[in-house]
């Protein structure tokens, strides 16, 4: 790093300092400690089963239905042959 190089980082830092110093000024006695932005309370909820759309209007606009799947076609090679 040259001299000139090394004056206009020196000006940086120093508008940098300046302006994180500011904080100094403000009053902020009264203001609790901020540790980070997510909420200490827990937001997970029970796991229970609840009710649902009904089957039937779900499948509705679907192009091939087997009446409680999509149907579409395979992506890999041919379609499956065993049956489940």
């Amino acid at each position: 790093m040259n001299s000139e190089q090394a004056e206009k980082v020196q000006i940086e830092l120093e508008k940098l300092l300046a302006f994180v110093g500011q904080i100094d000024q403000l009053a902020l006695d009264d203001v609790d400690p901020f540790y980070g932005i997510g909420s200490t309370e827990d937001s997970t909820r029970t796991d229970e089963i609840r009710p649902s759309c009904p089957r039937s209007d779900i499948l509705h606009n679907a192009p091939q239905t087997d009446g409680e799947h999509f149907l579409v076609p395979p992506v890999f090679g041919q379609q499956d042959s065993r049956e489940d």
